[in-house]
């Protein structure tokens, strides 16, 4: 059966709608609470009078599929268009237009499509442009190599949802030049191999705070990305890492990356000694040293203070 998902709808479903945009525009406000734990309410609220206002709908207004289109198009971010299509009748949700028409809303609602609409590859397509990470609810039996790559185009963070036979070398890479912290949820054959990390420092260069050890304080990828932030002379020098001047740098760049590159790839010995007069001058100088603490060299920063009582 198929639906006209775009017929004008009535005076009586306006001023349904009317309600339903109203209440998904409240202002949510608890002075007791922020960040993440203030979100975390807001959206618990949203939920309860959303639901309560679907709870109370007529049944003739839940099967009209332009009604429902509405409601789902003008939902407030913060809710889940799941919440809205769980009210609609299997009878709507079975026609294919009406699922296309919603979807990108509700792109996780794939995961409820009936039997005939689990392998509709425009319908998935369309769900993993809107969010990518909704592959998870797709069946591996209906995945292939376009869904996988729209998946990761729409979010780099899907990458952990796919089976590690549809990830090549292109993908990988592809999801961490949007996103260095997906690294961490690649294949352990990726994460291993020297080049590629090499390789995913050159596509983007953040991926080293992600790198495991010891790829990540390798001597040639920590040049390589030393190089890469425009620090020159990296490899005209014997035994750079050994040079006192160049702890300079920390003075000079104010990139804190750069500087845990440069904290990583120096001697830990050279670094203490140096850092020690650094601070005897002048306890503020403390400072350049700080990134110790993300390259594995925190005992360089306790010493300090307990040398100097900071």
């Amino acid at each position: 059966m198929q639906y006209d998902i775009f017929k004008p709808i009535s005076q009586e479903e306006k001023n349904l709608l009317k309600n339903w945009i109203n209440l998904q525009k409240k202002q949510l406000l608890n002075s007791k609470l922020e960040g993440r734990e203030l979100i975390k309410w807001q959206k618990k609220e949203l939920h309860s009078f959303s639901t309560g206002f679907l709870d109370d709908l007529p049944s003739k207004f839940l099967a009209s599929a332009t009604f429902i289109r509405n409601l789902v198009e003008q939902k407030n971010k913060m809710l889940d268009g799941e919440v809205i299509l769980n009210y609609v009748p299997r009878i709507l949700m079975d026609d294919k237009e009406f699922i296309l028409s919603v979807i990108r809303h509700a792109p996780f609602f794939i995961g409820s499509l009936a039997q005939d609409h689990k392998n509709d590859k425009r319908i998935l397509e369309e769900a993993l442009t809107a969010n990518g990470e909704s592959i998870q609810d797709i069946e591996e039996i209906f995945l292939d190599d376009n869904l996988v790559s729209c998946a990761i185009k729409s979010s780099p963070k899907s990458i952990e949802f796919i089976p590690e036979n549809f990830l090549n070398k292109e993908l990988c890479l592809e999801a961490i030049t949007k996103s260095p912290k997906s690294f961490c949820k690649l294949p352990k054959k990726f994460q291993a191999d020297f080049n590629f990390c090499k390789l995913s420092c050159n596509r983007n260069i953040k991926v080293w705070d992600y790198l495991p050890e010891p790829q990540k304080f390798d001597r040639h990828i920590l040049e390589f990305c030393l190089s890469r932030s425009g620090i020159n002379g990296i490899y005209d020098v014997e035994d750079l890492f050994m040079r006192e001047d160049f702890l300079i740098n920390l003075y000079r760049i104010e990139d804190r990356l750069t500087r845990r590159f440069i904290l990583a790839y120096c001697d830990s010995e050279l670094i203490l000694n140096f850092a020690m007069k650094e601070v005897k001058k002048n306890s503020e100088n403390i400072q350049a040293f700080i990134e110790c603490q993300r390259v594995g060299k925190s005992f360089i920063l306790d010493k300090i203070k307990e040398e100097f009582e900071l």
